[in-house]
């Protein structure tokens, strides 16, 4: 079914009384043209009505129909259809892995064909779908929650869903859902292991450092490796490391870091404490300057501007953490880094600065931002201090670890995470309902009312030059 989303620029369509009045405005009293030999000739009447050619009728009904296109263009036409309501249900499988699952349970999908189900895609419009329709070129990363949340709005309420997809824990993101469906979910089992190169690098001794990620169903783990000049891993030029089928090129520079903070006060000397932990874990390259002239600030990797006072013009660090500064309030909350079991307590932060173009990372129990980070660059601004005195952030263990974080971002995994998720934890919470949630689909129509109206267009032009155009004599 067609309907418009501004329908009421239908009200457009009385332009075609524009080429019915060009049509009749140019239908004209003939004119008499008397010549000598027949001068004497007696007149006769002359009719004075004529009647419109077969030509001008086309292009009357030409005109008329790009407006009526043009209307119905600006009035947006959609065409809503819905899915048909297939009692015995729905089967729905990724393309990327129909191959997978009717391998392990083709019995079943043959079974349920053979009543009727109907197989429709996992993803995309849900749109019915073949076992040939196979593909293994797929970019699958929509989370099958946000996908189970999408189908809810587009079955009929009540229909049977048997869902099948793979395990593994990177496709399930977010919170589990609350949904409306009659739905029994089946999985295959994605438990293989990954192992890669995730940092090769040179230490503060001159070492070569290979960090190995290894990746399986039961989880995902990364081992640190101290390698000798003459390990066979190591090829020399250019400067590479190679473990299995994964080769890295060696990271050899060092990190250059400076701290500001006010006089009188400890915070740059328990973040200075926390970075030399983490250069003796990871035996980075990594040289802490604690500088009181801004002018010593330029160019380094990092500036951690521990002070209430404003950033000065000329601290061109490529990567900035800051105090937000203001006026401080005393607060009785918590916040975590990681751990959302491992709660940090918070005892003042700012909370009257004006936060513009930050992301939030970490949030107070009130769901007041303590840590931002800029989305055009890497600058980040903390709500709080490095100080005991305003939260227990430097005497928690999570510290270190979130130091490692700041200034050595762990890369993304590429589709390396196997972990699995169990059968149990995947299943969303359902709801109990009589009614559907299920909307029809729409979809856009009016490019093609568009190009039509262009097709007349032309269409119309071609007729008129020919109409117009005299004949040869």
């Amino acid at each position: 079914m067609i309907s418009f989303a501004s329908s009421i620029w239908l009200w457009a369509m009385a332009g075609i009384i524009i080429p019915l009045l060009i049509h009749l405005w140019n239908v004209r009293k003939g004119k008499t043209l008397k010549v000598g030999s027949i001068s004497f000739f007696s007149e006769t009447p002359i009719s004075r009505a004529r009647s419109l050619r077969l030509t001008d009728l086309l292009l009357l009904l030409i005109r008329c129909l790009i407006f009526l296109l043009l209307a119905m263009f600006i009035a947006k036409p959609i065409l809503s259809s819905t899915f048909s309501s297939n009692k015995q249900g729905w089967l729905l499988i990724e393309k990327s892995t129909i191959a997978a699952v009717y391998r392990e349970y083709s019995n079943e999908i043959d079974s349920m064909l053979d009543r009727g189900v109907e197989l429709h895609e996992l993803g995309g419009n849900f749109e019915v779908i073949t076992l040939a329709d196979s593909t293994v070129n797929e970019q699958a990363g929509i989370s099958y929650w946000e996908l189970l949340r999408e189908l809810e709005h587009k079955i009929p309420g009540g229909l049977p869903v048997k869902v099948y997809t793979e395990n593994r824990l990177a496709r399930f993101d977010g919170a589990r859902p609350i949904l409306n469906l009659n739905l029994d979910w089946k999985t295959v089992d994605t438990n293989h292991e990954t192992t890669w190169i995730e940092q090769a690098y040179t230490g503060y001794d001159d070492s070569i450092v290979m960090v190995i990620g290894k990746s399986s169903g039961e989880g995902t783990t990364f081992n640190k490796h101290v390698l000798s000049e003459s390990d066979q891993m190591i090829n020399p030029d250019p400067l590479s490391v190679q473990y299995e089928n994964d080769t890295m090129r060696v990271d050899t520079s060092e990190l250059n870091i400076s701290i500001y903070a006010d006089a009188g006060t400890k915070d740059g000397q328990y973040l200075a404490y926390a970075i030399n932990a983490v250069k003796e874990f990871t035996k980075r390259k990594i040289h802490v300057n604690i500088v009181s002239d801004t002018s010593r600030m330029e160019n380094a990797d990092w500036l951690f501007w521990l002070s209430e006072r404003k950033l000065p013009v000329n601290a061109t660090a490529k990567n900035i953490f800051s105090y937000a500064g203001g006026k401080m309030h005393s607060v009785v909350t918590n916040f975590s880094i990681q751990n959302k079991n491992d709660l940090i307590p918070a005892y003042r932060v700012y909370m009257d600065t004006i936060i513009r173009n930050g992301a939030m990372i970490w949030l107070t129990g009130y769901g007041q931002p303590l840590l931002t980070r800029h989305t055009t660059r890497p600058e980040y601004i903390f709500y709080s201090r490095l100080d005991p005195k305003w939260n227990g952030l430097v005497w928690s263990g999570q510290f270190p670890q979130f130091v490692i974080d700041l200034l050595y971002p762990v890369q993304q995994m590429k589709g390396r995470d196997n972990r699995m998720i169990d059968d149990q934890q995947l299943l969303p919470m359902v709801k109990t309902s009589k009614h559907s949630n299920a909307r029809a689909f729409t979809r856009p129509l009016d490019h093609w009312f568009w190009i039509i109206a262009i097709v007349l267009f032309l269409i119309e032009r071609i007729v008129s030059y020919r109409k117009q155009k005299p004949a040869n004599v």
